[in-house]
């Protein structure tokens, strides 16, 4: 059966989950959908990229402009700007993009789809509504309207909840990310995970001048430092892992059993209830990013460094998602061919 990955632009967190999934998906000839940096990693990775995700815009960039030092400062300008670009993207698409060729398709937070009329979409996500910021009464006005079309989502079949909130309704489990997991040791440096973007600036500062001064061999992970397309092994060989709240790296963290010391982007309400996850654990701290300095993390790092870890249990949800997705679109093909 013939998939089309459809993966959200914004960082590396959809993308690596997806090829994760993927590679689960024996079952099925798939091609992929994307911009931004998750492009560039799918082109790194050799996956079969379809050549309109380079008339895409980044929806990344836009996001980024949205943070300074760290801290997400959500303008109506900024709103409007990345609703233009999505809505854009959905245009492009639906003028050069043929879903009948596909069996099934997967869209992870890929907004553009609430926009177009395919109803052969499975619909990733690892949060249910957005947030506002505290004290933002814009906020509070405007996102009750992005919430009512976010519950459109529901519409999607299936609609795919892949957050740390086990019980919730559609949750399968979580999604790893890359690939399987290498041999687990604690004999490499010390890794600071700036996370897709390239909004954790503030982190890797602070992070290297801290480790720095505690003599503590340490390399940047990410666009802000050394690029790798899987940096699981690098992770893997860590004995603590300095990171910002995204979903992949918490992943990451707690499947591998890596010490880690979290510090969210400062008013992003995803990162902040995913580290909730592991607040009050051995071998883990949880830092405000508006209050970060080298201090704060000295100290962190060296609690967590005598600690040993504790990290939630996250459930794989890769094959059952797989199988789902998989009965879906196998319906949807003996339907087409007129068979029971």
């Amino acid at each position: 059966m013939k998939l089309l990955f459809a993966t959200s632009s914004v960082g590396l967190g959809h993308v690596t989950r997806d090829f994760y999934l993927a590679s689960h998906m024996e079952w099925a000839s798939i091609e992929w959908l994307t911009a931004g940096p998750a492009l560039r990693y799918l082109e790194a990775r050799g996956a079969r990229i379809l050549d309109i995700s380079y008339n895409l815009m980044d929806l990344s960039s836009v996001v980024e402009e949205l943070f300074i030092d760290g801290v997400l400062k959500l303008t109506l300008r900024g709103m409007i700007k990345a609703y233009r670009v999505v809505k854009d993207n959905a245009r492009v698409l639906m003028g050069g993009l043929d879903l009948e060729r596909y069996d099934w398709i997967v869209a992870d937070e890929f907004w553009e789809f609430f926009f177009m009329g395919s109803d052969r979409v499975a619909f990733i996500s690892d949060f249910l509504e957005f947030k506002p910021q505290r004290g933002s009464m814009l906020q509070r006005l405007i996102l009750p309207q992005v919430n009512k079309r976010m519950r459109m989502a529901e519409r999607f079949k299936p609609f795919i909840y892949v957050g740390f909130r086990e019980g919730t309704p559609n949750y399968y489990g979580v999604l790893y990310t890359h690939g399987e997991a290498p041999p687990i040791s604690e004999d490499g440096p010390v890794v600071i995970n700036t996370g897709g973007t390239r909004v954790g600036g503030r982190l890797k500062r602070l992070a290297e001048a801290a480790l720095s001064s505690l003599g503590l061999p340490h390399l940047t992970i990410g666009p802000l430092g050394n690029f790798t397309a899987n940096p699981l092994p690098l992770i893997a060989s860590s004995k603590l892992v300095i990171t910002l709240g995204g979903y992949g790296s918490l992943v990451e963290l707690a499947r591998l059993k890596k010490r880690g010391v979290i510090v969210p982007l400062g008013g992003d309400f995803e990162q902040a209830e995913h580290s909730e996850a592991f607040a009050g654990r051995r071998g883990y701290r949880i830092l405000d990013m508006g209050e970060l300095n080298e201090a704060a993390l000295r100290k962190a790092i060296s609690e967590v460094l005598d600690e040993e870890p504790q990290p939630p249990k996250l459930r794989d949800g890769s094959r059952e998602i797989s199988d789902l997705i998989r009965r879906y679109a196998k319906g949807y093909v003996s339907r087409s061919q007129g068979t029971s």
